[in-house]
């Protein structure tokens, strides 16, 4: 029985609410709903904190309440900020370093034809008795195509040279007009590094430190190369390893089809565009 019913019967408030096991502090409590004040009432204060996060990731509510109030041009306190970030979702006021990464990420233009875009890494393959190879690749990012690659028993900076001359010579049309991602490894950061680049006409540019992100497309390029060419075979010799490179470099341009060309080969995706 509610307390409302044996009140109406002549039950003292006091008694009803003691007979259900009750309080009047509970019975009387009415939940105040919180009104949602300034970031819900403005929607610029969100778009605002979100632009300058990405741009000053690790800003505190102080310093972001003080530069809102600047791009406003009107007072904004901690609280409103505080609100903003619980409405965006961030437990913190500042980026994670996931959200750090992907926001620089975004800042490098996407490719919309060949020879815009290059990038080029190095990974190793086990060689049996010879010990390890160092592979040097070079690819385009828009076609996919796998352009050139040095195999050596060696991780020297002229092999990464080498792999982008040899690049060039397949397609040297792009001198002058393609930009070369790499990251900081020791090979790319030399002097003979840079310095070849400059001559061969290639703009170089550094993918910022501890983000293979920013160089997804030959990082998933080596991930996928290792699958399908290197882990399926136990090399016993570099040599053995060498001639199965060679193999693989026409399958993958010539055969392999690629999700993302529209499941096309390289070469494929490429001559369809020449025509064009």
């Amino acid at each position: 029985m509610s307390v409302a019913i044996m009140v109406n019967k002549g039950l003292s408030l006091r008694k009803a609410l003691r007979s259900v096991g009750s309080s009047q502090g509970a019975y009387y409590y009415k939940r105040h709903t919180r009104q949602d004040k300034g970031a819900l009432r403005d929607p610029s204060i969100i778009s605002t904190v979100r632009d300058i996060a990405l741009k000053k990731p690790m800003y505190g509510t102080r310093m972001m309440a003080a530069l809102l109030s600047k791009e406003l041009r009107r007072p904004i306190n901690r609280k409103q900020v505080q609100h903003a970030y619980r409405m965006m979702g961030w437990i913190a006021p500042r980026l994670t370093r996931n959200e750090v990464l992907k926001s620089v990420s975004d800042k490098i233009p996407k490719p919309n034809g060949i020879n815009q875009s290059w990038q080029t890494d190095l990974t190793y393959i086990r060689c049996g008795i010879d010990g390890f190879g160092y592979l040097f690749n070079v690819i385009d990012v828009f076609s996919r195509e796998w352009l050139a690659y040095v195999f050596d028993g060696f991780a020297r900076k002229e092999n990464a040279v080498q792999a982008v001359v040899k690049a060039l010579g397949k397609h040297p049309e792009a001198s002058g007009k393609v930009t070369l991602y790499s990251d900081n490894g020791s090979q790319y950061i030399s002097e003979t590094f840079e310095q070849s680049m400059k001559a061969l006409g290639i703009k170089q540019r550094y993918i910022a430190y501890n983000t293979p992100e920013q160089n997804g497309s030959i990082e998933s390029f080596h991930g996928r190369f290792k699958r399908e060419y290197v882990w399926p075979y136990d090399f016993r010799s570099f040599q053995e390893a060498d001639s199965h490179i060679a193999e693989a470099f026409i399958d993958y341009n010539e055969r392999r089809p690629h999700s993302a060309l529209g499941y096309m080969s390289p070469y494929e995706f490429i001559s369809r565009i020449v025509v064009k």
